[in-house]
């Protein structure tokens, strides 16, 4: 019984240390400007002006482009009158005759009128339409020239038909009449599936990046590591309070990612009006499996940038040595967006991109239980080795003191060899 009690009193007090050790690093991290400006200004501020910013822009851009004349050299335009006599009634046409070149000093497009028959028996209008597709005036150009063209194809088809005394009914183009099944909620449900997931895990590495060069390396720099391991605390309780203040940093910054991303979405669908038919929600079934994976995966990213950054010296280094992998470890989340692809059991086995597909699954109601079941188990297993390295690092006292270790070595090392050299 008094093992018991004994017991239950050890387990107590780790457990307060990590909870001591917890807010304490969560005190430095609202303290550090970098971590409060890269991990919840960014994500409040960035994505809603960015996308706004960009609306506003390419409204202005596309109203500077419409209300602009386009400008269309015709060459061989005498052979067709009816089709000069059409691009003259035409608003937003400017016919330029003869040769010119495409470009800012010369014309959108050219059209050039190779052969024009207008024989009843057999009619035919060869033309050859020159634009530049790097130019959004002169894409603009060659659509307007293409409806001034698909309306004196019809003059000319109503022409032969009256000629044959045929009804005009004759020359009336299909009509094909589409309509979409996928109400705006699937319609919201499937551009989610492709982009929220990649979106979470870029963001979970992103979170915790900072934190976690901070951790070690800027408390190293702050001259507060020595403070921090006199208190009467074991180095795992240590280690594992400053992890678990890292992953929750690495959540916030999914969340406040999230609901800027959110809002910004909203806003993008007000200003396109009835252009836009998606409504974006998260079914609420999915929302716990999707908090769990997104808490593993943090807590992946956060052991595997404590253990990168514990190799630095200071908190610049720790920032070169996190930054590739952060690159390199969200590129297999791009999977998500890949047509065609599904979760399988192989692909459950590989990190970050089975993560993406069962968040793609989940978002469109798909539920593989055993697929889930091996994906979540592999991300444990991952985050546990990871963690357990750096666990490992952590306790080393050349980790924990870094270039003072090294001075210290080179100074015993120099001390050692003075005193050989002065032994008579």
């Amino acid at each position: 019984m008094f093992s018991l009690v004994r017991g239950v009193v050890v387990f107590m007090s780790f457990v307060r240390d990590v909870i001591v050790v917890f807010f304490k690093e969560l005190l430095c991290f609202v303290r550090d400007r970098n971590i409060v400006i890269y991990s919840i200004v960014l994500p409040i501020f960035l994505y809603p002006i960015t996308f706004w910013v960009m609306n506003q822009v390419m409204l202005l851009q596309r109203g500077a482009v419409e209300n602009q004349n386009s400008k269309v050299a015709v060459l061989n335009g005498e052979s067709a009158p009816e089709l000069m006599s059409l691009f003259e009634t035409t608003d937003m046409i400017e016919v330029v005759p003869g040769h010119a070149r495409i470009g800012k000093d010369g014309v959108d497009a050219v059209l050039d009128i190779q052969d024009v028959y207008y024989d009843p028996a057999s009619p035919c209008f060869r033309m050859r339409l020159e634009y530049d597709q790097a130019n959004e005036y002169s894409v603009t150009a060659k659509e307007r020239v293409l409806g001034v063209m698909t309306e004196f194809r019809e003059l000319v088809l109503l022409f032969l038909a009256l000629d044959h005394e045929l009804p005009e009914t004759v020359v009336e183009p299909f009509q094909i009449e589409t309509h979409n099944i996928a109400s705006s909620e699937q319609m919201g449900i499937y551009i989610l599936g492709h982009l929220l997931p990649m979106m979470i895990i870029i963001m979970a590495a992103m979170g915790t990046l900072y934190p976690a060069i901070d951790v070690i390396v800027g408390e190293r720099e702050r001259k507060t590591l020595e403070t921090t391991l006199l208190t009467p605390n074991s180095r795992f309780s240590l280690v594992l309070g400053k992890f678990g203040a890292v992953v929750l940093a690495g959540i916030v910054a999914v969340f406040l990612n999230i609901a800027a991303l959110g809002l910004t979405a909203s806003h993008t669908i007000f200003l396109m009006g009835n252009q836009g038919n998606a409504a974006f929600s998260i079914p609420l079934r999915s929302l716990p499996l999707v908090l769990l994976t997104t808490i593993i995966i943090a807590a992946g990213f956060g052991a595997a940038s404590i253990l990168i950054a514990s190799y630095a010296r200071n908190f610049r280094e720790g920032q070169s040595y996190v930054t590739p992998f952060f690159i390199i470890s969200f590129q297999p989340a791009i999977i998500s967006a890949l047509p065609g692809i599904t979760l399988t059991t192989g692909i459950a086995l590989v990190p970050v991109a089975n993560a993406s597909l069962m968040f793609r699954d989940l978002l469109n109601n798909i539920y593989q239980w055993d697929k889930i079941a091996l994906v979540l188990l592999s991300l444990t297993v991952y985050t546990g080795v990871v963690l357990w390295a750096a666990s490992s690092r952590l306790k080393n006292e050349n980790t924990l003191w870094g270039e003072k270790t090294e001075t210290i070595k080179k100074a015993t090392s120099l001390l050692a060899r003075i005193r050989l050299w002065r032994k008579p």
